[in-house]
């Protein structure tokens, strides 16, 4: 009897999909109902700017795994041996995947820069593959509320700021809660 590799049956459904446009997957607005606000919050004078991973508040971190397997539909991806949806940041300089081949030593992800204060926090990471893009993950600690946006070319707080006020950011409303 012939055996399939499970992480190339994974890759192939992968590709399947991506082929099919990403507009299958996530319905995107181009705004956000409070995006303004958002903006304010991320420049405002309190929110204390980190660039390690464990710097991102763990209640936060939690949501933003959950919401990903519920969205990915963590029992089928699980079955795979290599980990096909790997939640791991990397720090930013250190080493991730960024392209379309996988490495298991490494994650698929890479911190950027993220920010907290008392009741929001947020971050922004480099996720690889065949489409690389940055997502800005935002958390309302009151509401334990996570809004997920996609974008491109951020690099630092002021890129973050720039990209809401001009509108460069796409807000993907079936990932958000």
């Amino acid at each position: 009897m012939r055996t399939f590799n499970k992480s190339l049956i994974a890759k192939l459904i992968l590709l399947l999909f991506l082929a099919m446009g990403s507009s299958s997957f996530a319905q995107t607005d181009t705004m956000c109902p409070d995006m303004d606000k958002i903006a304010r919050i991320v420049s405002s004078d309190s929110m204390k700017i980190f660039t390690k991973r464990c710097k991102i508040p763990r209640k936060m971190k939690r949501e933003w795994k959950k919401k990903i397997k519920e969205y990915y539909d963590w029992s089928f991806w699980n079955t795979f041996e290599d980990g096909f949806l790997d939640l791991r940041l990397a720090n930013p300089g250190r080493p991730y995947n960024s392209g379309c081949i996988d490495d298991i030593l490494y994650p698929n992800r890479q911190l950027v820069f993220g920010g907290k204060m008392k009741s929001y926090s947020f971050f922004v990471y480099c996720k690889g593959g065949l489409h690389r893009r940055r997502c800005f993950v935002f958390y309302d600690r009151k509401k334990s509320e996570i809004y997920f946006f996609w974008c491109s070319k951020i690099y630092n707080v002021e890129d973050l700021i720039k990209a809401i006020h001009e509108r460069k950011v796409e807000y993907d409303k079936e990932l958000s809660s």
